[in-house]
């Protein structure tokens, strides 16, 4: 995760490990099992093109789909090693070009219009 550069094809599918890694600890908790599905699930995509399970559309778990969006928003306006901050207009831009492919269509667009009434 600190590599400045673009992944290659063997690091991106290791990173892509990190959902199933999270699930096992959190379901080890007694405190936290309840929540391990939202771990596991909140890399999937609306369209089926996300990952560990490639699950799709109202099969992944709500607060998972609500996780994503949210979970996005935050990497987008606070950057990372690997990518630089956008401006939070720029990043509900994003999520609403992504909607219905990556993000639930109902909550991305939920997301867009609370976070714009913040401002």
């Amino acid at each position: 995760m600190l590599k400045p550069e673009k992944l290659t094809i063997g690091e991106y599918e290791e990173i892509k490990k990190h959902s199933e890694a999270g699930y096992r600890i959190v379901q080890a908790s007694v405190d936290l099992a309840h929540i391990a599905d939202l771990v596991l699930f909140h890399h999937e995509h609306w369209d089926g093109q996300g990952y560990p399970r490639g699950i799709k559309g109202r099969k992944i778990p709500k607060l998972a789909r609500i996780i994503s969006i949210v979970d996005a928003y935050v990497v987008m306006t606070h950057g990372a090693v690997y990518k630089k901050a956008i401006s939070c207009e720029e990043a509900l831009k994003e999520i609403s070009r992504c909607s219905g492919s990556q993000f639930d269509p109902n909550f991305s667009e939920e997301f867009i219009e609370m976070m714009m009434e913040m401002e």
